[in-house]
């Protein structure tokens, strides 16, 4: 759950600095305007690790995994 919870911060954080609507948002990263909703409103278990991955990964953001 922290994971998902970690890059679903991180993702809203990078839409929100972009200062668009969430149309535009959605058809930049090629998803409907519904998920880029449930983004920004913390929807956490809406989606899985990957799937918020890959969003960030279209969004122009890198995500590293560390484990020590």
């Amino acid at each position: 759950m922290q994971v998902r919870e970690t890059l679903l911060i991180a993702l809203e954080k990078e839409l929100r600095k972009r200062g668009k609507t969430q149309r535009e948002l959605a058809a930049e990263l090629g998803v409907s305007r519904s998920r880029i909703s449930e983004v920004l409103h913390h929807k956490t278990d809406r989606f899985s690790a990957d799937k918020l991955v890959g969003l960030l990964h279209r969004a122009g953001k890198r995500v590293e995994l560390r484990v020590d």
